[in-house]
């Protein structure tokens, strides 16, 4: 199956909410909204467990 630019327009039918794709798409924003608001809360002060995380990856924060 090909892409068209059909495929990137905005239509009405995507924003339909009692199709169970809309809905799907929907719940899984809202779970995501906190996991995205959590990198926003505290405005630059590290997360001790995620630099730990990116450490032992072997990245280390940037300096400001």
């Amino acid at each position: 199956m090909l892409l068209s630019l059909d495929d990137f327009r905005i239509k009405p039918e995507n924003f339909d909410p009692t199709k169970i794709e809309n809905i799907t798409r929907i719940a899984c924003g809202l779970f995501y909204l906190p996991h995205a608001a959590g990198k926003f809360v505290a405005f630059g002060v590290l997360n001790p467990p995620i630099v730990k995380f990116f450490a032992a990856a072997g990245l280390s924060p940037p300096e400001v």
